[in-house]
């Protein structure tokens, strides 16, 4: 059987720290459907990542998508 792992928190973390580097402090992102459990270790990964730089990962910039274009807009 073959198995692929992700090391999603290594990947999120670049991203937020690339983008805290940028000088942005308000950073959101898009988790898949939190039923999945890939969704869920990503929305974690993002918190964490948030939290070492010593961001708050504000809640309402968290927004679940469902993998397809249809457009959310932030409030």
């Amino acid at each position: 059987m073959s198995n692929i792992r992700i090391d999603y928190l290594n990947g999120i973390r670049q991203a937020v720290q690339h983008l805290a580097a940028l000088r942005h402090d308000k950073i959101a992102f898009i988790t898949g459907p939190l039923r999945l459990k890939s969704a869920v270790a990503r929305r974690e990964a993002f918190v964490q990542s948030m939290r070492e730089i010593g961001l708050e990962s504000e809640p309402e910039l968290i927004i679940e998508g469902d993998h397809t274009w249809k457009v959310a807009w932030l409030p």
